[in-house]
């Protein structure tokens, strides 16, 4: 598998029974997730601009094709919801009213 090799030791996190690994791999191959929630049950990448544009989405398919989260979610300041492919983009109230309901299942 390409990324457990890459990856340095994740720094773990634990806040109210929610486990947070902070994962990224080395700069120069320019692909890295801002967090994994769980046992890879939720990859996340944190954008702040209002527009998330393909580009943008690279580390989650990088890491899709390592053998894909349960969910690929790109938090952001978008108006509304939608998907690419697979990945979710959520405003950031969205996607906190989802965690806190448990719909992403940590």
């Amino acid at each position: 598998m390409l990324f457990p090799m890459l990856l340095r030791q994740p720094d773990r996190v634990i806040n109210q029974g929610l486990e947070l690994f902070l994962i990224y791999n080395p700069v120069f191959l320019n692909i890295w997730t801002d967090f994994i929630l769980g046992d890879k049950e939720v990859a996340l990448e944190i954008k702040s601009g209002k527009i998330v544009h393909g580009i943008e989405l690279k580390s989650l398919k990088a890491l899709q094709e390592d053998g894909p989260a349960k969910y690929s979610v790109v938090v952001c300041c978008e108006k509304y919801p939608r998907e690419v492919g697979n990945i979710s983009i959520l405003p950031w109230t969205i996607f906190l009213e989802k965690l806190w309901a448990g719909d992403f299942g940590v």
